[in-house]
């Protein structure tokens, strides 16, 4: 009969709303999973700055920032800009990984998660 027919279109066509519904919520998703990894991947490695392990100890962080800002710093290298630019990448990776709270946010969400918390 012709009212059969119309609850069974009425029926898919909410099932096919539903569906589409739920795959356009599925890839908003997979659009933000793929935006935080990109975030993730091209932030800066803090400890790979410093070329300390991330379990590593807050002395030797220390040590590690000290040899690297004493062989960049700019009055030793007489003005040379990419050494001037890696000692800016390692005084700020040390002042990260030297504070035990900004550590501690930097190693649960990243760069991200400080400047939300207006650090680093």
């Amino acid at each position: 009969s012709s009212r059969e027919e119309t609850e069974t279109e009425e029926s898919m066509a909410a099932a096919v709303f539903s569906w589409t519904s739920r795959m356009a919520r599925l890839a908003v998703l997979g659009l933000v999973l793929v935006a935080c990894c990109l975030a993730l991947a091209s932030a800066e490695d803090y400890y790979k700055i410093l070329g300390v392990s991330k379990s590593s100890s807050p002395a030797q962080i220390k040590r590690a920032y000290r040899k690297l800002a004493v062989e960049l710093h700019p009055d030793k290298n007489g003005g040379d800009e990419e050494a001037t630019a890696k000692f800016a990448e390692v005084n700020n990776a040390y002042e990260v990984l030297s504070d035990s709270d900004k550590r501690s946010v930097y190693d649960r969400y990243g760069e991200e998660g400080l400047k939300q918390q207006g650090g680093g």
